[in-house]
C-alpha cells in the first residue's frame, strides 16, 4: 500500500479458510482494504478469483507467488513473445539470464499474460495466465521506482523468481518489473511497481488460472502452452474501415514520397527522419533501419503487380545505381 509522497508499506498476508475454495489473506496488522481469494477446478486447472474491497481509499499492488517444487536449476522458461528458456542468445543489455535468474514483466511485454516454466528433470510444465478483457491503460509520471498510475489500467505482471533455489511464478496487478525494466533497445533501467487508485466502497476482481501439464521436451511444452493459449484467449479478427488493398496503397507512397534520384546511388530516405517534416534526409542505409534494397525490391514486387511503372523504374534504377 501507498500513500503519494511516502515510501510504499509491503504486507505479507496468510490465508484464512471460509469454506470450500474460499479463503480470506490476512495480515498481522489491520488493512483498510479485505482480499477474499477463491479457487475452483476447472478441467484439471485451478482458476484463482481474488477481490480487493477498500474499506477506505488506497493506492494499492497486489502479488502472489506460487511455489512450483521444480529446483530452479532444472528449469527453462516461456513467456509468449518475451523470453525462451533462459534468453541467453538475447544481448547482454536485454533481460536474459545474463543480468538474473529471476524476472518480473509487465504483462503487455507478452503476446499472451503467462508464465511457464518447464522443468526438464521430471518432464513437467507448470504455468499461470491471467484472465481479463485487458481493455484499459493509464500513465505514470514515472518510469522507474514506485509511481501512481493515474487512472484505471488493465496491465499486470507476471514472471518467475528463484527463491532458496526452486522456482516460484510470480504475478500480481498493477504492473511492476524488477530486478529491472526494459525501456528501449538494450537499455535496463531501474525497477518499477505501479500503484492503482481504489476508492472506499470500491471493488475490483482478478483472475489467474494455473495449470501443470506433462511435456516430453521444451518444445512440447512450448507447442501445448501456445495452443493452451489460443484455445484459453480465444483471439477474433479484428474488423477494421479499410481493406488490405487499400492499406497497402496508401502505404506504398511511401516508395514516392522519400525516393532520392539526385545521388549518384538513389535510395529511400527513412533513416534519421523529422516525423514533423517528413522530409528526405541525405543518409541511405541498407540494414536495420533504411533497408533500401529489401524496400526496392518490395516497389518492384508490388508496382508489377498493381502494374504502377514508376514504383518498377524507381526500383529498378535503385539496383542499377547500387550495381554500377
Amino acid at each position: 500500500l501507498k500513500v503519494p509522497g511516502n515510501d510504499a508499506q509491503h504486507y505479507s498476508l496468510t490465508l484464512q479458510k471460509q469454506q470450500d475454495g474460499i479463503y480470506t489473506c490476512q495480515s498481522s496488522e489491520q488493512l483498510p482494504l479485505t482480499i477474499t481469494r477463491q479457487v475452483v477446478d476447472k478441467d484439471g486447472k485451478q482458476r484463482i478469483n481474488v477481490v480487493i474491497k477498500a474499506l477506505d481509499t488506497v493506492y494499492f499492488n497486489y502479488g502472489e507467488q506460487i511455489k512450483t517444487g521444480y529446483r530452479h536449476s532444472d528449469c527453462q522458461f516461456y513467456m509468449p513473445g518475451f523470453w525462451y528458456r533462459q534468453n541467453l542468445r538475447s544481448p547482454e543489455k536485454a533481460p536474459s539470464f545474463h543480468t538474473s535468474d529471476s524476472w518480473l514483466v509487465r504483462e503487455d511485454r507478452l503476446s499472451t499474460p503467462l508464465t511457464a516454466a518447464f522443468n526438464s528433470s521430471k518432464g513437467k510444465s507448470m504455468s499461470v495466465i491471467r484472465i481479463d478483457k485487458f481493455d484499459k491503460e493509464a500513465l505514470a509520471t514515472h518510469k522507474e521506482g514506485e509511481v501512481i498510475v493515474s487512472g484505471e489500467t488493465s496491465i499486470g505482471y507476471t514472471g518467475f523468481e528463484n527463491i532458496g533455489g526452486m522456482t516460484v511464478l510470480s504475478y500480481g496487478f498493477p504492473y511492476k518489473e524488477a530486478p529491472k525494466t526494459y525501456i528501449r533497445k538494450l537499455t535496463l533501467a531501474p525497477s518499477v511497481e505501479a500503484f492503482q487508485l481504489l476508492r472506499k466502497g470500491d471493488s475490483i476482481t482478478l483472475t489467474w488460472e494455473l495449470s501443470e501439464i506433462d511435456a516430453a521436451d521444451f518444445s512440447e511444452c512450448v507447442q501445448r502452452t501456445w495452443e493452451y493459449c489460443y484455445d484459453t484467449n480465444r483471439p477474433q479478427p479484428v474488423n477494421t474501415p479499410y481493406t488490405v488493398d487499400r492499406m497497402k496503397d496508401v502505404l506504398s507512397n511511401f516508395f514516392v514520397e522519400s525516393y532520392v534520384n539526385t545521388t549518384p546511388t538513389h535510395y529511400y530516405s527513412g533513416v534519421e527522419l523529422k516525423t514533423v517534416t517528413c522530409d528526405n534526409t541525405d543518409v541511405a542505409e541498407v540494414g536495420f533501419v533504411g533497408r533500401t534494397l529489401l524496400n526496392a525490391f518490395n516497389a518492384l514486387e508490388y508496382g508489377f503487380q498493381q502494374k504502377r511503372p514508376e514504383l518498377v523504374n524507381s526500383a529498378n534504377s535503385i539496383f542499377d545505381t547500387y550495381l554500377t
